[in-house]
Order: structure tokens, then C-alpha cells, then sequence
């Protein structure tokens, strides 16, 4: 028997809450939600080193105030289609620079999550949402600054 387990949320676990303000942005089939506080801005996507023996969702490195930082691709590691990138959107913690560039589509803009979303359980930084209208993933990104340290 198969049963669907959802988290409720739970802003202490996941830093995931219904009405919480997030960047939306398209890559391929699918949305992505990255929480406003980790968003910096949103470059052009340019100068990409690949990475050799690298996880197949780190596109590459770019470098950002004289920094080389990790190109991740969400839609990769989401396993779903994925399109040619237009955008980046850099992701630092609230109170230091930039740690990684996460390719988009486009710019995306800010939204409220939607009341009926709910995180599919998971113990990944990109979780699956239930409860909208799209295929949309929640980006944890506290978890992938950790992972991204090791």
C-alpha cells in the first residue's frame, strides 16, 4: 500500500510556511520557489566554467565579486525536462555574499506560497510541493549551503 506523506508545515524544520513571500522562477517543466531572504538578484547567465566530475545538477562555476561560485540547474536534479537557461538568480545567506547561482528561464518574479501548499516528505533541499496548479519544487536553502560546504 502507497500512501502520499505530506509535512506540515514547519517553519523550524524547513524555514517552509504557507504565505511566505518566494521568488518564483520557471526552468524547463516546472517551477522552483526560492525563499526571498537567500535571493541576492538576478545576473545574466555568461563565462560558465564546466566542472568535471562534478553532480550532474552543478552546471558549472562563475565568478561573482572575484568569487567562483557553483552554477546549479534545480530542473536537473528535479529530473525534469530541462530547456537552454536565460537567467541566474545568486543565492547568499541573509547576512553574507553569495554561495551559488541557480539557473532560470528568466527572471521569475515574487509571489506569496499559495495556502495549499504542503512539502511532499523528503530529506533533500529540493522538496516537492503539493498543492498547486504546476509542478513546483521548494528549494531549502539553508540545507543546500551545507551540502555545498562539504
Amino acid at each position: 500500500m502507497s500512501a502520499l506523506v505530506v509535512l506540515a508545515p514547519s517553519p523550524a524544520a524547513t524555514g517552509f510556511r504557507a504565505g511566505m513571500v518566494a521568488l518564483r522562477i520557471r526552468r524547463g517543466a516546472g517551477y522552483f520557489l526560492l525563499p526571498r531572504a537567500w535571493v541576492r538578484s538576478v545576473v545574466p547567465l555568461h563565462d560558465i566554467v564546466t566542472l568535471p566530475r562534478s553532480n550532474r545538477w552543478v552546471t558549472g562555476l562563475s565568478v561573482h565579486d572575484g568569487r567562483p561560485i557553483p552554477v546549479l540547474d534545480l530542473a536537473v536534479c528535479a529530473g525534469i525536462a530541462d530547456s537552454t537557461p536565460t537567467a541566474g538568480v545568486l543565492l547568499g545567506t541573509p547576512e553574507q555574499a553569495s554561495f551559488a547561482l541557480v539557473v532560470a528561464d528568466g527572471p521569475g518574479r515574487f509571489i506569496s506560497v499559495p495556502a495549499a501548499a504542503r512539502l511532499e516528505a523528503a530529506d533533500s533541499w529540493l522538496l516537492r510541493l503539493q498543492g498547486c496548479a504546476q509542478p513546483t519544487w521548494w528549494l531549502e536553502v539553508a540545507l543546500l549551503a551545507a551540502e555545498l560546504k562539504e
